[in-house]
């Protein structure tokens, strides 16, 4: 999920997903009430991550974004999760 924006962060993405083989769908929230939706198309589309490029409407907001940790998926993309956001987590799916 990203801000418009963030178009650079966006093209990086999509460079790396195709790399791993993965799909990417692409969210945009402009305002904090877009979350709601953007989240609901992500659970109709069965989305098994999440990246959200931080700023400012995101950093204040954050509190509305759940932390779901999947450290299957962390594991096979060969990513460390360190232990202090695991705790932060509302939910870690092993």
């Amino acid at each position: 999920m990203s801000n418009p924006g963030h178009e650079f962060v966006l093209a990086e993405a999509k460079v790396a997903a195709h790399s791993l083989g993965v799909r990417l769908q692409a969210l945009e929230a402009r305002r904090p009430d877009n979350f709601a939706s953007a989240f609901a198309a992500m659970t109709r589309e069965r989305a098994s991550a999440l990246l959200v490029v931080a700023d400012g409407m995101f950093l204040l907001h954050r509190t509305r974004i759940a932390d779901l940790i999947n450290l299957k998926t962390a594991k096979a993309l060969r990513l460390t999760i360190p232990s202090s956001v695991l705790l932060r987590a509302d939910e870690v799916i092993r």
